[in-house]
C-alpha cells in the first residue's frame, strides 16, 4: 500500500467481504445480525486495563536501561529513574507509554 488511505480502505473492504459471509459456527451473516446482537455486547472501559499497558520496570537512574526477562533495553535517557511499563507485541519489546521504545527480541521464553 502506497499510503494508510489505501490500507484503511483494503482493511474496510476485507471487513465487508467477511462480514457478509455466512459465519460457519452461527450460520448467520453478521452483518445481518449485529443490530440485533449489539445489545449482548459490554462497552469498552472508557480507560485502558493497566495491564494491557504491560509489566512495570523501573528505568536504571544511572544508566538508559530497564530490565525485562533478564535482558537489558536501552531506553531514552530522559526516563532515567522513572517507571515505564513493558510488554511484548509479537517479537518485540515495547517499552513505555508516551515514548515507546521498540526492540526486536532474539530469544523466545518459556511463560
Amino acid at each position: 500500500y502506497e499510503n494508510l488511505e489505501q490500507l484503511d480502505e483494503a482493511i474496510r473492504a476485507f471487513n465487508r467481504e467477511i462480514n457478509g459471509k455466512v459465519h460457519t459456527s452461527s450460520g448467520k451473516i453478521p452483518a445481518l445480525v449485529l443490530d440485533e446482537e449489539r445489545f449482548l455486547f459490554s462497552p469498552l472501559p472508557a480507560t485502558p486495563y493497566v495491564a494491557a499497558y504491560g509489566v512495570m520496570r523501573k528505568v536504571e537512574a544511572n544508566m538508559g536501561i530497564v530490565r525485562y526477562r533478564r535482558c537489558g533495553y536501552s531506553v531514552d535517557p530522559d526516563l532515567r529513574g522513572s517507571t515505564v511499563y513493558v510488554r511484548e507485541v509479537g517479537d518485540e519489546v515495547v517499552i513505555g507509554l508516551a515514548h515507546q521504545m521498540r526492540h526486536i527480541t532474539l530469544l523466545s521464553y518459556a511463560a
